[in-house]
């Protein structure tokens, strides 16, 4: 656990770098919720569909409709499971109907991209949303005093191509929080000035799947097979190289520090010590590789976690050796600086500590009634 530091630099770092390689705009797709999995949904529960362009619209409770939306209202019982293969639905409700609408979102910033057609490039809105929230409604209000609506959801807020045409000049653009039972919030509204493109920007492209195929339905930027083989090309054999490194200026460091004799039961204690803690450390750092793997934004960090995870693996053997070779009859242990050796006649096990590993170890290795 003394490397711990290393392990939360290294995170930290790799975790803002994805973060930033995951700014990748959403192609349109076709979105149902609930979501497949679904636990205490309300029973008054619209099921959604949106996302492409389709003849259905709905019809909002402020009374405006939105295109390209189809709604279906099920009959829905309390705690009971509900499965549609047509609209590939499967969720469990829960006891109560939902009647509140959500509370209202807070915009950060919204930015509209457009051609010189009004053809709409990229659509992006950065929110603050109620934990209730489904579905998000976002209206734009252009120069000419038209309006274009569409829904997306939480985790699909930067759009490519939305299927939006608007006049160029200054917009005001509406966010909205609705929940499964359409209860819908008030608006809070920004007003932007879209950027227009002389012409189409290739990283904005969804046609023939181009970039869709980067992304999937939560709009997660997918590397493929290429990141892994990266890692395994280069990232291992650094790795390898620079275990080889260290265990050369280990051994350098080590014959420069005096040999001290101790005990055989200050070391067994030292040993049993450093694989309690070192037990605890591996079982952390692959408890947190588990975890990582329930988050689909940073299941990608696990395998970052994968050299720390090994490394102490291996000291937890060499501990185990060391604790081992103790028990032989012609074992020896000595202190040379902040390591403990221990040889026998064929073998030789070396394993850092602290000073507070000799210094707790070797009260321990006092007998009770010595120590009285």
């Amino acid at each position: 656990m003394r490397r711990s530091w290393l392990v939360l630099a290294v995170m930290a770092t790799i975790a803002g770098d994805a973060h930033a390689k995951r700014m990748f705009c959403t192609c349109p797709v076709m979105i149902t919720i609930p979501e497949r999995g679904a636990t205490n949904v309300p029973t008054n529960a619209k099921v959604w569909s949106f996302g492409t362009p389709s003849p259905h619209s709905y019809r909002a409770s402020d009374g405006v409709d939105i295109p390209n939306v189809q709604v279906m209202v099920p009959n829905l019982e309390p705690n009971r499971p509900y499965a549609n293969p047509d609209w590939m639905v499967d969720f469990t409700t829960g006891s109560d109907s939902d009647n509140t609408a959500p509370a209202v979102p807070k915009v950060y910033y919204a930015s509209v991209v457009t051609l010189p057609d009004g053809s709409v490039q990229a659509l992006s809105v950065s929110s603050q949303l109620p934990s209730d929230t489904a579905i998000v409604r976002i209206d734009i209000r252009d120069s000419s005093g038209a309006t274009v609506r569409l829904l997306t959801t939480p985790t699909r807020l930067y759009m490519c191509q939305p299927n939006l045409h608007v006049a160029l000049g200054k917009l005001h653009v509406e966010v909205r929080a609705l929940d499964l039972a359409g209860n819908q919030s008030e608006p809070v509204a920004t007003d932007i000035e879209g950027a227009t493109l002389s012409s189409a920007d290739p990283d904005l492209e969804c046609k023939l799947g181009q970039l869709s195929h980067l992304l999937d339905d939560e709009g997660h930027h997918h590397h493929g097979h290429g990141y892994e083989i990266l890692l395994f090309v280069l990232v291992l054999p650094a790795c390898f190289v620079g275990w080889l490194v260290m265990i050369v200026v280990r051994r350098a460091t080590i014959k420069r520090h005096l040999a001290e004799p101790i005990s055989l039961l200050t070391a067994e204690a030292v040993a049993r010590r450093l694989i309690r803690w070192q037990v605890i450390w591996s079982a952390m750092l692959i408890a947190a590789a588990i975890a990582l793997q329930f988050d689909r934004s940073v299941n990608d960090l696990a395998v970052f976690l994968a050299p720390f995870i090994l490394s102490s693996l291996g000291q937890l053997f060499l501990q185990r050796s060391a604790l081992s070779l103790l028990d032989r009859p012609e074992a020896d242990a000595a202190r040379r600086g902040p390591w403990l050796v221990v040889t026998t006649l064929r073998d030789s096990v070396t394993v850092r500590a602290s000073d507070i590993d000799f210094v707790v170890a070797k009260r321990s290795s006092i007998p009770t009634s010595v120590a009285k």
